[in-house]
Formats: structure tokens, sequence, C-alpha cells
């Protein structure tokens, strides 16, 4: 039934999701917790990605509001290693938004579901 949702869109918004709170909130020290909450219902995929690390800096957040493109033609040896993932999540999942309520980060992932066939 995940099948509309692209599952390697899932997973691969996902594992970056995980690796920027390993990497930016926590700065890569071990020891710490993300947790991974998915709700699944009819027409959507909704996937919670929480951390207690150091909030997303607010000029990448914004950015969660932009319209951001992958660009259109690559050229690969011009491209920077890093920094592709606002983009990389707004080009694969339908809505991404990020909030911080106490010291708890949550970014929030949703995928459509196409309606299903009768």
């Amino acid at each position: 039934d995940l099948a509309d949702a692209k599952p390697s869109s899932v997973e691969l918004a996902v594992v970056e999701a995980v690796n920027n709170s390993i990497e930016h909130a926590y700065q890569s020290e071990a020891g710490n917790c993300v947790d991974v909450a998915f709700e699944y219902s009819v027409d959507c995929l909704n996937i919670k990605i929480s951390d207690y690390g150091s909030p997303m800096p607010k000029n990448i957040a914004g950015k969660l509001l932009e319209d951001i493109a992958m660009p259109d033609s690559l050229d690969l040896d011009g491209l920077p290693e890093s920094g592709w993932g606002m983009q990389l999540l707004k080009a694969v999942c339908d809505e991404v938004s990020y909030k911080r309520y106490n010291s708890c980060n949550t970014l929030s992932l949703s995928f459509k579901l196409a309606p299903a066939s009768v």
C-alpha cells in the first residue's frame, strides 16, 4: 500500500533527516537519541523525526518556506559535497516542516498517497 508514497523517496528522506539530527543537532556526539514516528492514513504518510540537540538555524529553517528546486543541469565537478539536505527533502516530500518546542526539534515529512482504487 505504500507504493504510492515512493518507498525509495521515503527511505532517502528519513535517512537524510536522521543524519542531519546526528551531524548538526548533536554534532556527531555518540549516545544521543533520534526518534522516528510513522503515521499512516488513507491519503498520507506522515513521518516525524525528533531530537533534543541544537535547534535548526533560522536561515536553514527559513528555506523550508521557500520554493527550492534542484539544478536542471549538473556540473558534478562544481557541486559542493554537502548542503543539499533541504533541497533533497523538498524535492522528494510533498510537505516538509520544522518546529522546536521546549528542547525538542521535530522535522515533519509528508507524502501524499493516491486514493485506493476499488
